[in-house]
């Protein structure tokens, strides 16, 4: 078994179709999965209800539902000092913790000290 942490930075459809479906199948075959939404990625969550994205948000909801996704940077979250672009309020909704351990973004240390490999999308 091998711990795995993958950071999204993504909001290409099929980058992040690929992200969520390696995290989901390592999962699946035993392996510890974690998933940080970090940057542009957070404004995902946004997104999720349009037309055409049936597949990613399966792929989401399946991460979400199976406590893959730890959390987003609250700071990317909030549009970095950009509140027309703000998804926070998108993220409490769906129960996704916001991030801000490293001066209002995610921290990866606890997961580096704890043996998990980077996957960086």
């Amino acid at each position: 078994m091998r711990k795995m942490l993958f950071i999204i930075f993504t909001d290409d459809d099929c980058k992040l179709n690929h992200a969520l479906l390696y995290a989901n199948d390592l999962k699946g075959k035993g392996h510890k999965v974690k998933i940080i939404l970090e940057g542009v990625a957070t404004k995902v969550v946004g997104k999720l209800d349009q037309v055409g994205n049936d597949y990613l948000k399966k792929l989401f909801s399946k991460a979400l539902a199976d406590n893959l996704i730890v959390g987003a940077c609250a700071k990317a979250s909030s549009g970095c000092q950009n509140p027309k672009i703000s998804v926070s309020s998108i993220m409490e909704k769906k129960g996704i913790e916001m991030l801000n351990e490293l001066n209002g973004h995610a921290s990866i240390s606890e997961y580096m000290e704890d043996g998990y490999e980077l996957v960086i999308f």
